[in-house]
């Protein structure tokens, strides 16, 4: 197949690149300009470019190098829990271990799996009543870690009135680019709701909603320039740990929405690893499961690959 080349002139500039390949060349879908990408199958100024929010500039030079059948379908992600997932089943509350790249909720497609659906297929591989599953809370598509659902409305709301009252604290790791030099950090801003166009939420400076969190450096790597990072969201916005570590410098590995291109690209086994999902993990959460009852913390362990970089980057991590 010839090589497809674009120049960025006009409209195009400073558009994302994912959405300059869907204009320049209508017969790729949006889902399918981010594959190829993602894949490696599009050159940026003869450079390979892996970023699909990065914004091209004018007289930028775009090659696609190969496209996908106008039939192709991306493969349906299978995932099954196991004993070891369910972290804590008690007083009507459920906390699993979701894996990256499993959806938090129902998507438009009802075939495409998400938490309620394979949880509820795990009480029936086991004899068990499927009870009336209700999520509480979400994670990105690609963030892992700890997530509580409830059995029925009445122990839902009683665990949404303490996220509401932020009473229920919640720890994530993320393995991100950059040192930073204080061992402690907070960020405040306001953020915009998320983009329906380009899926992004950004910081407004008015008109947004207030995110609040605190980080705290776990460990650095000064060889591959990464760092490991406790985040405590005082507040619940959408993308907002994502958000705010890449405006401080400090974008999680893997992160395909608000990566931005490295100077110093990571070890080719690294970027392996790290192309598989973004590095945010959703590593502690702690709540009281119903009236009366004392306060439960419940810890969710890192993916295979997450565990994978960090026994690389850090090692002799526990």
């Amino acid at each position: 197949m010839q090589p497809h080349l674009i120049e960025v002139t006009g409209e195009l500039v400073g558009q994302r690149l994912d959405a300059v390949l869907a204009l320049a060349a209508p017969e790729l879908s949006r889902r399918q300009a981010r594959a190829l990408i993602e894949g490696g199958g599009v050159r940026l100024n003869q450079r390979r470019m892996l970023f699909v929010s990065h914004r091209v500039r004018q007289g930028d030079v775009i090659e696609i190098a190969a496209r996908p059948a106008p039939s192709a379908k991306a493969p349906r992600p299978e995932f099954r829990f196991t004993e070891a997932d369910i972290l804590f089943d008690d007083h009507d509350v459920i906390a699993v271990n979701k894996p990256p790249g499993l959806p938090s909720q129902a998507t438009r497609d009802p075939a495409v799996p998400h938490v309620g659906s394979c949880l509820a297929e795990y009480f029936r591989s086991r004899g068990r009543t499927v009870p009336p599953l209700v999520l509480v809370h979400r994670l990105d598509k690609e963030t892992s870690g700890v997530i509580l659902l409830a059995r029925g409305n009445e122990r839902a709301t009683w665990l949404a009135r303490q996220f509401r009252g932020r009473e229920v604290q919640k720890s994530y790791h993320a393995l991100c680019h950059g040192l930073p030099t204080a061992d402690g950090f907070a960020v405040r801003s306001y953020l915009s709701e998320i983009d329906r166009k380009t899926g992004l939420v950004r910081t407004v400076h008015s008109g947004g909603q207030l995110a609040v969190t605190h980080f705290h450096v776990l460990r650095r790597a000064p060889g591959p320039g990464l760092s490991l990072i406790a985040c405590e969201p005082h507040t619940g916005r959408s993308h907002q740990i994502r958000v705010h570590l890449a405006e401080q410098g400090f974008p999680i590995v893997g992160d395909k929405s608000y990566g931005t291109p490295l100077s110093r690209p990571l070890p080719t086994d690294l970027a392996a690893l790290a192309a598989a999902h973004h590095m945010l993990h959703a590593r502690e959460i702690t709540f009281t499961p119903a009236p009366g009852q004392p306060v439960v913390t419940v810890q969710a362990d890192y993916p295979p690959k997450f565990a994978e970089l960090v026994r690389r980057v850090f090692p002799g991590a526990g």
